[in-house]
């Protein structure tokens, strides 16, 4: 692999996927300017599953797949437009 390897490559491709996210938080009414972050969140969750299955190919990939798309589509599903950090102590909000 070149210049920038692996890095490289997957930072080009939180990038595309940061696009695709930019138009499509502008149309929800999101903050367009979080959309790397969850892009790279993304690639970063399926680049690392992905290296930890090619090492155990355990569960066969169609199962790994689809729970990787049912976590993604879940929490994009669900996002707060402004997201809060609660943290709870005791059971109750700090």
């Amino acid at each position: 692999m070149g210049p920038g390897g692996m890095s490289g490559l997957l930072n080009e491709v939180a990038d595309r996927v940061g696009r695709v996210f930019t138009a499509a938080f502008k149309e929800a009414g999101y903050d367009q300017k979080s959309a790397p972050i969850y892009a790279h969140a993304l690639v970063g969750m399926v680049t690392f599953v992905g290296q930890w299955w090619t090492e155990t190919r355990k569960p066969p990939v169609e199962t790994v797949a689809r729970h990787l798309a049912a976590l993604a589509w879940m929490g994009l599903r669900h996002l707060p437009k402004k997201p809060d950090l609660v943290i709870e102590k005791n059971g109750k909000r700090a």
